[in-house]
């Protein structure tokens, strides 16, 4: 009871970091047994996974259709341009992040992967869904991005639309709920997931690995701090000040709990309150508030399309880096195929 009670007085943050402590010191102690914990980890993985796709769905086509044609047109332009933006600028720095690669030289390495021939790549059906419910059931992301975008810009010219808008709100605040009974689940996951790596994982790799981590670190460091501040306090009123207090409550939040989607509704207020201050609240700002933030989660941020970095990484890691040809495709598919969740 003792320890229970003590479990109960941590923060989410406070019980993650000591379930990966003890799951690394688990993992390096038991050694390569501690791999058969694996399968706890995956689960915990696919209960992630599970309320994405349908809350993409959800708030997409609720959030346009909640919108007249000329706000979400005038949403719409400046938007992308924020966003492409931001995703020029990620992809840049991910295309910079192999040049802090050490050369090394690769001995030993091989798959089977080398020598069989790659799969061939469909891309009308990986973005052109002719049936959505089996692009969802295969979890093809950007078909049901595409269709939800559609389904969403339609709704806008239809009449009494007010009771699949209220479908889309219960069912979204439905799947936020199961996300959050998911995220109490981390310490158990996370936990899982380290002790299993950590006892299967060797010293050199482990080592190599360190190269990943620490210029992951930089980067995403330079971007929270520098460069997206910089980007919110070019484009709007706000200083670079207030923008990082306001936030602050944000993101420790999300880093506590492990997913941004439980912290949309703080962002949400947060936002209103930042506008309030500068005198900017009206009803047709609040409006894109409600409809921005929830769409916007939707959309691949920065911090996901970094993740992509460690893909060049494993490129680098056995030996085999991408080449300038591999790069177009890199940035091309790599920023489509990012909707939903980095997991995915």
């Amino acid at each position: 009871m003792p320890l229970v009670n003590l479990y109960k007085k941590l923060s989410p943050f406070q019980r993650v970091i000591i379930a990966l402590i003890l799951g690394i010191s688990a993992g390096i102690f038991v050694g390569e047994p501690a791999g058969d914990i694996k399968v706890i980890g995956d689960v915990y993985i696919r209960l992630l996974q599970m309320t994405v796709l349908p809350y993409v769905l959800v708030s997409i086509i609720g959030g346009l259709g909640r919108l007249d044609s000329t706000m979400a047109s005038r949403i719409g332009y400046r938007a992308v341009k924020v966003i492409v933006i931001m995703w020029l600028s990620v992809m840049a720095t991910l295309l910079l992040l192999p040049l802090a690669y050490p050369n090394w030289e690769t001995a030993g390495f091989f798959s089977t992967s080398m020598l069989a021939e790659p799969a061939a790549f469909n891309f009308v059906k990986l973005y052109i869904p002719s049936n959505i419910f089996a692009s969802l059931s295969e979890t093809i992301v950007p078909a049901v991005v595409l269709f939800s975008l559609l389904m969403g810009i339609a709704l806008i010219q239809v009449k009494n639309k007010e009771t699949l808008l209220t479908l889309t709100t219960n069912i979204g605040d439905s799947l936020m709920k199961v996300a959050s009974y998911v995220a109490k689940l981390a310490p158990l996951g996370i936990f899982a997931i380290s002790a299993s790596a950590a006892g299967t994982l060797e010293v050199e790799e482990l080592g190599r690995l360190q190269v990943f981590l620490w210029v992951y670190i930089t980067a995403a460091a330079l971007l929270a701090f520098v460069f997206l501040p910089l980007l919110i306090h070019w484009a709007t009123p706000f200083s670079y000040r207030e923008i990082l207090s306001t936030a602050g409550e944000a993101v420790i939040t999300a880093l506590a709990t492990g997913t941004v989607l439980v912290v949309l509704p703080m962002i949400i207020e947060r936002s209103k309150a930042l506008l309030a201050k500068h005198g900017m609240e009206c009803e047709e700002t609040d409006s894109t508030v409600d409809v921005l933030v929830p769409t916007a989660y939707s959309f691949p941020s920065t911090g996901t399309l970094l993740g992509l970095g460690f893909i060049l990484f494993s490129a680098w890691y056995v030996g085999s880096p991408l080449g300038f040809d591999d790069y177009i495709s890199f940035v091309i598919m790599g920023a489509l195929t990012a909707f939903g969740s980095m997991a995915v």
